[in-house]
């Protein structure tokens, strides 16, 4: 073979092997390798919520971020005390996005806030405040008593229209000063702390409820009725044997045209009027796994507006003084 035939074999088998390793890219749709992208979730409310992807627990807590692959997802968090949040979300790939959310609490946990004022306390206004935008806050969650006390002065007006139950109750929690703020019988956050009591409020919100209460309510004649059902749901650490049920009729909003004590404030929120059969409670052992109704009747003072009362009822363990569950009529 000569020289020119040999270089023209030795281009041709070039050329072959070039052509037999050549590749076309991937026209399917399917065979495209995706990207991932991230997000960054937040609940504005409440940390720690668990963070599911497409059903599946990411190991991760809020607030956090996951990495995701690109595409369509649904989005999950989940904590005890609160309702499941559920949101699909479009992930893009290479980019960085945020999921800022609140949960919403569970509607059958109500948490009892027990203030004790006076109306010439001057610090009380500044609590009675925080109390007023808690209350808009927390709406179907928490419900507010106010016990009046006789310092620093021994003429207010509701403690004295209501002394034996203000007396009472100011012995039982030991109070030696005012405003005081007890959530849910056991927590004394500073009164004048709203981040404090917010706080104690919503370590109370995301305990699982052992009780079930509704409440209806009427007026009849010269009588204000309650009818109270109770189911308990779970036996868990309760002793039922130390169980009493407290119910208390409240004034939602009272307005003085001048002011009765030194505060200067002429209007007062959640005053206790009454309490049934008195600040003691009664005693209901026999809750236990099963539902009772009970049924009080609160004479009605001819000083008290109606149109403004409210009943309030809570469970509470009359030794340790934890307060189980509260309810409110609307």
């Amino acid at each position: 073979m000569n020289r020119k035939n040999t270089t023209y074999l030795f281009i041709t088998i070039i050329l072959l092997i070039l052509s037999g390793c050549q590749t076309n890219p991937p026209t399917s749709l399917n065979s495209e390798i995706k990207g991932n992208g991230k997000l960054f979730i937040k609940t504005t409310n409440v940390d720690s919520a668990l963070i599911f992807v497409d059903n599946s627990f990411t190991n991760k807590y809020t607030p956090d971020t996951v990495t995701i692959s690109e595409g369509a997802h649904i989005i999950e968090l989940k904590k005890n005390g609160y309702s499941t949040y559920s949101r699909q979300v479009s992930i893009a790939a290479n980019k960085a996005d945020s999921l800022i959310c609140s949960l919403d609490f569970l509607q059958n946990r109500v948490v009892l806030i027990e203030e004790f004022s006076n109306v010439s306390c001057v610090p009380c206004v500044a609590t009675n405040k925080i109390m007023e935008n808690l209350a808009k806050e927390y709406s179907s969650n928490l419900t507010i008593i106010k016990y009046s006390s006789n310092f620093p002065s021994a003429n207010d007006p509701f403690y004295l229209a209501n002394k034996s139950n203000c007396d009472a109750m100011m012995s039982y929690y030991k109070i030696i000063s005012t405003p005081t703020v007890i959530v849910n019988g056991t927590v004394k956050p500073p009164a004048s702390d709203s981040i404090k009591i917010k706080e104690a409020i919503q370590q109370e919100l995301i305990k699982i409820s052992q009780f079930d209460i509704s409440l209806k309510d009427s007026i009849s004649a010269n009588d204000y009725f309650v009818i109270v059902n109770i189911t308990n749901t779970d036996q868990a650490g309760i002793n039922f044997d130390n169980l009493v049920l407290k119910t208390v009729l409240t004034e939602k909003e009272i307005e003085f045209t001048s002011p009765p004590g030194q505060s200067g404030e002429l209007k007062f929120y959640n005053v206790c009027r009454s309490m049934l059969p008195n600040s003691n409670g009664t005693d209901i052992p026999d809750i236990k796994g099963t539902s009772k109704s009970y049924t009080f009747r609160f004479p009605l003072n001819s000083n008290w507006n109606k149109n403004m009362l409210k009943a309030i009822v809570f469970i509470q363990d009359k030794s340790s003084k934890t307060v189980y569950q509260a309810a409110f009529t609307k």
